[in-house]
């Protein structure tokens, strides 16, 4: 099991990947279904995040398949009021942009492809809502992010390995 975590976020589990320096969007002009937003940041988000709306408050957070205890614990120190365990790992989109800070204007993107990863991964492998890395994610499915919300997309017809992935809305 092999962590795919946000930029310049540290993991203590071995084998992990990190996201490129600003992931940027393969998916020539994207249609507007693609695209959520206008919307602000309720947190800091990373550039190649997976994110969630919070339908209390509106605003956007760092998705997590860990649970809110190991959430509030995390490098953030809080966890999103009036969310349970399994809906923190819901994702509505990707944030692509520069790093946002709390009260900033964020835009999240689905339904396309990023070159996301700094180390080629199998081609169709399929990546969930991380459960150690708060916005990161995982080759594995997490305790609360049991459904996949990315794959790794080939380079080309023949290629086995990849940088690209596609990002994609969670379905909970």
């Amino acid at each position: 099991m092999a962590n795919v975590v946000a930029r310049g976020t540290a993991s203590p589990v071995s084998g992990n990947l990190t996201i490129l320096d600003g992931p940027s969007l393969m998916t020539l002009n994207p249609p507007t279904s693609c695209y959520v937003v206008p919307l602000v940041a309720g947190e800091p988000i990373k550039p190649g995040a997976a994110c969630f709306i919070n339908p209390t408050d509106g605003l956007v957070y760092n998705s997590f398949g860990g649970g809110a205890t190991a959430y509030a614990v995390g490098p953030l120190g809080l966890a999103p009021t009036g969310y349970t365990d399994a809906s923190l790992a819901q994702v509505d989109g990707f944030n692509v942009e520069q790093v946002f800070a709390a009260g900033e204007a964020v835009g999240l993107m689905a339904d396309v492809v990023f070159n996301w990863c700094n180390v080629a991964q199998t081609a169709g492998k399929k990546l969930f809502v991380s459960g150690t890395v708060i916005g990161g994610l995982d080759d594995a499915a997490s305790t609360n992010g049991t459904a996949y919300v990315a794959k790794v997309q080939g380079e080309s017809p023949v290629a086995t390995t990849s940088t690209k992935i596609l990002v994609k809305r969670s379905n909970y």
